[in-house]
């Protein structure tokens, strides 16, 4: 699955969902993990960390 794609899909599960949704990233050094949480919380507006 490409970046857009899964972040249409986090879009989709965002919009149904009841309660926060946590989404976990793992992977090989330099695969991209940052790139694609970077991603995620640039097109997901009000996502990424909790800020307390």
């Amino acid at each position: 699955m490409d970046h857009d794609a899964l972040i249409e899909h986090v879009r989709t599960l965002r919009g149904s969902a009841r309660s926060p949704l946590v989404i976990g990233v793992s992977g090989h050094c330099g695969s991209g993990k940052s790139t694609l949480a970077r991603a995620l919380v640039d097109a997901l507006p009000g996502g990424g960390p909790d800020p307390r």
